[in-house]
């Protein structure tokens, strides 16, 4: 996480709380969002050839996140993340920093993205092959990390300048995520 190293106290105790809620809450609305949408608009399309082609998209995705591991590279994404500038306004009340950056990261496709599990996920939702709270899931499985890294000490500069994501953590989450992309494939082969 980036952002403003002139807050403290509460407001520092505060921060990861109001980020993680509005992560958690954007990203489960994201996903619930699609699912309806896709639940609407492919009624009318075979449950089979709908699982069929999040199984393709999810090998390409794979294909994608090992290509990436290979180059020392991100997944397919926009190659951006919520600016450093909104954390470092002084007149800004303190929560709104962590309200945006949740908010921008549940989203799940506004910012860099590690793996192409992300896009698996939204392309799931939006053809209702995955249930309707798995945004919900993707955003606790976000957060808890998160938690873990920053009250165990790691980041304990929550909220500061600079990044703690080490290179071997970025190729862990990607080969992490190829593999969950390739369950697809695996499932097809043995089902």
């Amino acid at each position: 996480m980036q952002g403003d190293s002139s807050r403290r106290g509460a407001e520092g105790r505060h921060f990861l709380p109001v980020l993680v809620i509005a992560h958690v809450l954007t990203a489960s609305i994201m996903v619930l969002v699609l699912h309806q949408v896709g639940t609407v608009v492919l009624a009318s399309v075979d449950w089979d050839l709908r699982v069929g082609v999040l199984a393709v998209l999810a090998v390409g995705g794979a294909a994608v996140d090992v290509r990436a591991v290979l180059r020392g590279g991100m997944a397919v994404g926009l190659a951006r993340q919520t600016p450093k500038a909104v954390g470092h306004d002084p007149r800004r009340p303190w929560w709104v920093t962590p309200i945006i950056w949740g908010t921008d990261t549940g989203l799940i496709w506004t910012t860099f993205r590690v793996s192409s599990t992300s896009w698996a996920l939204l392309a799931g939702a939006l053809l209702a092959v995955v249930p309707p709270w798995a945004g919900a899931v993707y955003g606790v499985a976000f957060a808890v990390p998160l938690s873990v890294s920053v009250l165990t000490g790691r980041g304990t500069r929550v909220g500061q300048v600079g990044s703690r994501l080490t290179t071997v953590s970025t190729q862990v989450a990607q080969v992490a995520g190829a593999s969950v992309l390739a369950l697809p494939l695996l499932v097809a082969l043995i089902g």
